[in-house]
């Protein structure tokens, strides 16, 4: 079961695209985005292996972001798509994403997932995110908390910590990630 739950939250944890979240409001922008697992702070895991994930986005000025990514975790490789929209004002701002991963080796695998953003002008953000598996129906108990900063060269580095709130293994024993990007 644990298993299942750590898939799930792997599969699901990279998909926020972040150049949308840098980029000005009503400016255009690209990024490219490598996304790495750290670690557990489930103990009962002994053999967890980070899973990684390579992205490139692009802002449009209207706040429409779209993105391809791929991806590998536990050797099994994966593309997808992103689609998402951001909506900004003075100091908060919201997305609201829909992704799709399709994994090379094995079609009941793919999986849609929605995401709802709040970030602030600080890149500080957090998510409530939902999942289906080979087209299930929805269920949204995912969480993602993060932070990135950017430096002056346009290079990022984020920290990203997500769980499922439903499982057993309780929202304290999630993942902790590190994103790497850079803007233009």
């Amino acid at each position: 079961m644990k298993k299942t739950i750590l898939l799930i939250l792997t599969l699901l944890g990279f998909t926020l695209a972040n150049t949308g979240m840098l980029t000005p409001n009503e400016e255009s922008g690209m990024g490219a985005w490598l996304s790495y697992e750290l670690a557990t702070l489930d103990s009962d895991i002994e053999d967890f292996e980070g899973a990684y994930n390579i992205s490139f986005d692009y802002m449009t000025s209207l706040g429409l972001e779209v993105g391809l990514n791929m991806g590998d975790e536990y050797g099994d490789a994966w593309k997808g798509l992103e689609l998402a929209y951001h909506y900004k004002s003075e100091k908060w701002n919201m997305a609201l994403s829909w992704t799709r991963q399709l994994f090379d080796d094995s079609n009941d695998m793919d999986t849609d997932a929605l995401w709802f953003t709040g970030y602030s002008n600080s890149r500080i953000y957090g998510s409530l995110g939902g999942w289906s598996v080979d087209g299930a129906a929805f269920e949204f108990e995912l969480l993602k908390f993060g932070k990135i900063w950017t430096f002056e060269t346009g290079a990022s580095l984020g920290v990203s910590y997500w769980s499922s709130f439903s499982s057993d293994a309780g929202i304290d024993k999630g993942i902790l990630g590190i994103e790497l990007g850079y803007t233009f």
